[in-house]
């Protein structure tokens, strides 16, 4: 366990069945996991699938958190609620009922194959970094503005699905 508090971000998704529900699930499980507190959860985005392209649209946030955890306790924690929701992890980039990736974690930095922060490939994916932005508008990534990194994933499928979806708790962050 970490001496001091952490602000970690988590992108999470959905492509089967009631992906709204599924995400509700996930970060309710998220915001009780021990020694860790939601601070903001953005609107919901639809975005086309990456990888394996023959499957349903998802369905993505991102849910800004403090926490004392470890990364990997994190992470495991974050993979506990997977299994938990019946995550199968048959085919990459395929079909999931729920994903949860640590994207950032603090200024921490790991590179090894359990765990990758900040995430390998957040900054290629617009249903990473539009959410993202939203709960954290003024985010340098590597020196880079956010914005900046979303304009080039312009290309990419992703709209506002819904704003306000998740005003089941009191976040101390934006939602």
């Amino acid at each position: 366990m970490l001496t001091k508090p952490v602000e970690a971000y988590v992108s999470i998704g959905s492509n089967i069945g009631d992906k709204e529900r599924h995400l509700v699930l996930a970060v309710e499980n998220l915001g009780s996991l021990e020694n860790t507190q939601l601070k903001a959860v953005s609107s919901l985005y639809c975005s086309a699938p990456v990888g394996f392209l023959a499957q349903d649209d998802f369905l993505n946030a991102a849910v800004k958190v403090e926490t004392s955890l470890e990364p990997f306790e994190l992470l495991h924690g974050l993979q506990q609620i997977e299994a938990d929701m019946g995550r199968v992890r048959t085919l990459r980039w395929g079909p999931r009922v729920i994903d949860l990736d640590i994207v950032l974690f603090g200024a921490i930095q790991i590179d090894v194959p359990e765990l990758q922060i900040p995430h390998p490939r957040m900054k290629e994916r617009a249903f990473v970094l539009v959410p993202l932005a939203e709960v954290e508008p003024d985010m340098l990534l590597a020196g880079t503005p956010i914005d900046d990194l979303i304009k080039e994933t312009l290309n990419q499928k992703i709209f506002l699905f819904k704003q306000k979806w998740f005003d089941k708790l009191s976040l101390t962050g934006s939602i």
